[in-house]
């Protein structure tokens, strides 16, 4: 466990800075001394208070005494990482306010008001940068958890053709997907002025969506969440998955829906602090922000697509 609580950080730390690197951010400059030790120091102090201290030693264990570890200790550890993350909310939230509070004070001062902002944004990108950690320990965590209570019960079976069964569960995916698309098509040409003359391809931004991507898919394989179900198809197509697997199935799928959607919002706010340094172009102004918005788009499109391999898990029996 102690080598997941290294190799986290420092792949969301690589990434970030990868990203900062490529959408032209000033990779120092998305550090604020105040906001980036402030965080940990007063979170910590909050742990320590609230007595919780001793309950996240198994993050500091090897992984074979990790697995050595009682119910109660793993149970523990899983709450005290939800609990860390509510603490780190209210700390980001705490610094993201005195930042915007400022930045109206100072209204009308462009250098001050870049500074306060950054403050915030700071706070933003510290807040998404420590769930994506805590998340993916949770996700490792909860899946020892899960193995740890199996107790399996028999699928319900169909008499529905294990192809048929697949292929209806693609056409329904697909349709699903083409039914997003064709809402947000329909939506922007009747609810919104377009003076730009875009088209289709401004959508893609390819450094956002490697991003998102390769950083999900690394976080994933340093969790583990995945490590032994079956290809996503396999529990549609032949509704013969079990209790333990459905619950494996629900922790992956929501641990892989909250890694990329605080993925893309830490993107956001990197590719919004390269606007700081230009307040004055409002043409550049407008581009950053049109970039910075679309790996959230990504996000959104991507967790509707797990919402959907969810329900179809869910279908098959309920999942407490």
């Amino acid at each position: 466990m102690i080598l997941k609580s290294i190799l986290t950080p420092v792949a969301v730390i690589g990434a970030s800075v990868l990203y900062a690197f490529f959408s032209g951010t000033y990779v120092l400059g998305m550090y604020e001394p105040a906001v980036t030790f402030g965080i940990p120091v007063m979170s910590f102090m909050c742990i320590c208070l609230f007595g919780k201290l001793k309950a996240y030693s198994p993050l500091f264990c090897k992984e074979k005494k990790l697995g050595q570890s009682d119910l109660g200790q793993l149970k523990s550890l899983n709450d005290s990482l939800s609990l860390l993350f509510k603490v780190i909310v209210y700390t980001c939230l705490f610094f993201t306010i005195f930042g915007m509070l400022y930045f109206c004070l100072n209204y009308g001062a462009l250098d001050a008001m870049g500074h306060n902002l950054a403050a915030a944004l700071v706070s933003i990108k510290e807040l998404c940068t420590y769930g994506l950690i805590i998340f993916t320990l949770k996700g490792h965590v909860k899946h020892r958890l899960i193995l740890m209570m199996a107790e399996e019960s028999p699928g319900e079976k169909t008499g529905m053709p294990a192809v048929k069964k697949a292929a209806q569960a693609i056409v329904k995916l697909t349709l699903f997907i083409g039914f997003l698309i064709c809402c947000g098509w329909g939506i922007s040409l009747a609810g919104f002025i377009d003076r730009s003359k875009s088209n289709i391809t401004d959508f893609a931004d390819f450094p956002a969506i490697l991003f998102l991507c390769v950083g999900s898919i690394v976080l994933l394989l340093i969790s583990g969440v995945y490590r032994g179900v079956r290809p996503v198809f396999a529990p549609l197509s032949n509704g013969e998955t079990g209790y333990t697997e459905k619950k494996l199935y629900q922790n992956a799928f929501k641990t892989t829906r909250i890694t990329v959607l605080l993925f893309a919002f830490l993107s956001t706010a990197i590719a919004c602090m390269a606007a700081l340094n230009n307040l004055a172009d409002k043409k550049y102004l407008g581009t950053v922000m049109y970039a910075a918005v679309l790996p959230v788009f990504y996000a959104v499109i991507i967790n509707f697509t797990f919402l959907a391999f969810e329900a179809g898990i869910e279908k098959q029996g309920r999942i407490e």
